[in-house]
């Protein structure tokens, strides 16, 4: 809700966005951005790494979706978001000196800028068979233990 997403942020570095667009990202904006998000999702005041939040909820979430992110993908998701307020807070110089959007989460295909999602699997190769997506038959998803 957006009282409990308040709550969470008034309870964090009240500093942590006004960090955000700085180049280089320095590790502890990472974290504390990391540690606002994972409180969102209401688990034990212990757990401040996405990755821990995901492994505490795996069992108590109904679909995979209702998961946070894994810590890559939210730490891309980070870089991406930090790149654009550096744009937004360089608006008004010519030529602002950019960080390379390739170190902000974003990558190149085909002469187009697209967020780079994940850089490590969700979920480790070793483990194929917490993979279910219950299906009755023939496998649209490629992805379970049916295939």
């Amino acid at each position: 809700t957006k009282v409990g997403a308040w709550k969470a942020f008034s309870g964090t570095n009240c500093e942590l966005l006004g960090r955000l667009g700085q180049s280089p990202l320095e590790e502890d904006v990472l974290s504390n951005v990391e540690k606002f998000v994972v409180k969102l999702y209401k688990v034990d005041s212990s757990i401040t790494c996405s990755n821990d939040a995901r492994s505490y909820l795996f069992g108590a979430v109904r679909k995979p979706e209702f998961l946070p992110p894994t810590t890559d993908a939210l730490r891309l998701h980070i870089k991406r978001c930090n790149y654009q307020v550096c744009v937004w807070e360089n608006a008004h110089i010519p030529k602002p000196s950019l960080p390379r959007l390739q170190d902000c989460g974003w990558i190149v295909q085909r002469e187009q800028v697209v967020p780079r999602l994940i850089t490590l699997d969700p979920i480790p190769e070793t483990c194929p068979e917490i993979v279910v997506c219950h299906c009755k038959g023939h496998c649209n998803t490629k992805n379970c233990s049916c295939r």
